[in-house]
């Protein structure tokens, strides 16, 4: 008999093809259900993946239709019916009261409720958004400020309070002024924005996230000095295609490039080519480098601890953000994830606009909690 994880994991793929859009978290929330019930009673199993995996009352026919599809039998009339009710519900809100709204009946129910929809949607799954709802997003996560942490800069400038003297303006002034003596010039080393380097995960698991990171990653470019890549089979460079004032038409350019988009999982692989091209080379030294990817790894998990270690022992920070890390029960137990786990230096959830905003602000203090045990002795 297939164990519960088979059963979400072959069921979600039968939605997929239906249309439907499921997220890993929901998937993994079925199988979690599942090992809980009856697998025999189907009517228990159908509620428990409509009550995980269906996000639209539109979409409950195809839902049906794959769960007959996949399980062999119709969902009970009783169970697949949508219960309705009428109930009047008055939206409390800061506007004055106007005159031409319509009177209640007498002994009509009524709900006073009191709510912020975008305050809703900061703390909404990425993975469960509607287009509407995921084109708002975009448009919110464009005005996320980014503020890097600054550091010294190798180049020297004048600075009155500076520690070591500028003889060459010293001199200059010096002869300017006949040979008088004056005060001596000084210069000091200048600071600049340390380097954010973005790699993101479009593999086919994640799909439901990869548009709205790749838009946080775009979002990075006009307040940090960063460089963005994907990773998946391949790695890609796409800074140049997301820079532009027209987004979506950047956002293309970045999609047209990617030639892996929601296809395997290569991660440790991807790391080692961004290892050798880029990272180790310079562009990762000293920089803050963050991971968009839930550690689905189809590579030798070997490799991906190499990798890793290469890649902390160069870089400023390691941060790896992963959208599953939201999912209540979770532990990083896949091959990949465990693997790179000790040469990260913050583990972080980003399934949501409101876990977004907290990276930034990890990333702005990044480096105030150094490397894990394993690098400490060698750092």
């Amino acid at each position: 008999m297939a164990t519960p994880l088979e059963i979400a994991l072959g069921f979600a793929s039968t939605l997929r093809e239906s249309g439907l859009s499921v997220p890993v978290t929901s998937s993994v929330l079925f199988s979690k259900s599942l090992s809980l019930l009856d697998l025999g009673d189907l009517e228990e199993v159908y509620w428990a993946a409509r009550s995980t995996l269906l996000f639209k009352v539109a979409d409950l026919d195809r839902f049906n239709r794959a769960f007959e599809m996949y399980f062999g039998v119709a969902p009970h009339a009783s169970a697949s019916a949508v219960k309705k009710e009428s109930v009047t519900i008055l939206i409390e809100d800061d506007e004055e009261p106007t005159d031409g709204g319509e009177a209640l009946e007498e002994g009509e129910e009524v709900k006073t409720l009191r709510f912020s929809s975008r305050e809703v949607l900061r703390h909404k799954d990425f993975g469960e958004m509607d287009e509407k709802e995921a084109n708002e997003i975009l448009d919110l996560i464009r005005k996320i400020k980014f503020s890097p942490p600054m550091r010294r800069s190798l180049r020297e400038r004048r600075s009155p309070v500076g520690r070591r003297l500028d003889m060459r303006k010293s001199i200059a002034e010096i002869i300017r002024h006949d040979g008088e003596t004056i005060t001596m010039a000084r210069k000091s080393k200048g600071l600049r924005k340390r380097k954010l380097v973005i790699l993101c995960d479009v593999s086919g698991s994640m799909e439901p996230y990869s548009r709205v990171l790749i838009r946080f990653a775009q979002a990075s470019l006009w307040g940090a000095s960063a460089e963005v890549f994907t990773i998946g089979t391949r790695l890609t460079r796409i800074t140049k295609e997301l820079y532009g004032s027209d987004l979506e038409l950047a956002m293309q350019r970045a999609a047209d490039a990617v030639k892996d988009w929601s296809g395997g999982t290569r991660l440790g692989e991807s790391l080692g080519v961004f290892n050798s091209l880029y990272g180790v080379r310079g562009l990762a030294r000293g920089s803050i480098v963050v991971l968009l990817s839930d550690g689905w790894d189809r590579g030798d998990p070997e490799v991906m601890a190499k990798e890793m270690e290469r890649l902390a022992r160069v870089a400023h920070s390691v941060i790896w953000v992963n959208p599953l890390k939201a999912t209540p029960g979770y532990q990083p137990l896949t091959r990949g994830m465990s693997a790179a786990l000790p040469y990260v230096d913050e583990f972080l959830d980003g399934h949501c606009l409101d876990s977004l905003e907290k990276l930034v602000e990890v990333i702005s203090h990044a480096g105030d909690n150094r490397h894990g045990p394993k690098l400490a002795a060698t750092r």
